[in-house]
């Protein structure tokens, strides 16, 4: 494994000591899986996590959600394979936290820059709206801000939008700017399954000569655990055109899953 900083190799790895610790938490006897707290149903949920759940999963959902297994096929490339293990507390009903700590499998293994995340709900209703905000430590690569607002429009009890408006600004020596409107259509087709396509907008390279748009565009399925009516936690995949305009370029295949924990 290539660690090519050293002190950033030393945060990252101060990462995972507290995702392992952490872990050792919701393996004790205190900590609950099947979570009272989350609703089953997937578009029934709320932006932020509720109060004292943790939730083990591949990172922030926004402004596209990730997977823990994430291959990507490359026309001309090689392929490039992810694990992203994360996690995401809710301090309070409206305030949740979170970190992924990412590992490249392929090619070559490698720590890859670790990402925090907040959320801050400050609306629920028929239209869920909190402002959202990730931060990419640029010890291997280069830091990127991500901010924006995130919404949740519950068109009806087995139909959700989740879409938002974002800025993603790179830093270094080749500074970005992008826009990115997400647009994704969750269906809930059975009380434990739910499935829907997704796409966007990505205006990257703002203000640059060599500025474009991109158009993702894919579709997810999941399956929610609920024994004994609480939630445990989901299984899904995705599938994702990484740009439409570039046809099959990059395609992403994903498989993960996120559990509940109260703690």
């Amino acid at each position: 494994m290539r660690v090519s900083n050293s002190f950033g190799g030393g945060v990252v790895h101060a990462l995972w000591g507290a995702l392992l610790l952490i872990a050792l938490v919701v393996a004790a006897p205190e900590a609950h899986a099947n979570s009272t707290r989350v609703p089953g149903p997937y578009v029934a949920r709320p932006l932020a996590l509720p109060s004292g759940v943790l939730r083990i999963d591949a990172g922030h959902h926004w402004p596209f959600n990730d997977a823990l297994f994430k291959h990507t096929v490359i026309r001309g490339g090689p392929d490039q394979q992810y694990l992203n293990p994360g996690l995401t507390f809710g301090l309070t009903g409206d305030l949740e936290l979170g970190l992924v700590a990412p590992i490249r499998l392929s090619p070559g293994l490698h720590l890859e820059d670790p990402r925090l995340h907040v959320l801050f709900q400050f609306a629920r209703g028929k239209v869920d709206a909190a402002v959202f905000s990730s931060l990419r430590l640029g010890f291997f690569d280069k830091t990127v801000l991500t901010a924006g607002v995130p919404l949740y429009w519950h068109i009806d009890t087995k139909l959700r939008l989740d879409t938002g408006g974002f800025f993603e600004l790179t830093f270094g020596q080749d500074s970005q700017i992008a826009f990115i409107v997400p647009a994704q259509l969750a269906i809930q087709v059975h009380p434990n399954w739910f499935a829907g396509p997704e796409t966007g907008l990505v205006a990257y390279r703002l203000f640059d000569d060599g500025s474009g748009l991109a158009v993702p565009l894919g579709g997810f399925v999941g399956y929610t655990i609920t024994p004994g009516g609480s939630t445990l936690g989901d299984l899904y995949g995705r599938v994702r055109i990484e740009n439409l305009a570039n046809g099959f370029d990059a395609v992403s295949m994903m498989f993960g899953l996120e559990f509940f924990f109260n703690l």
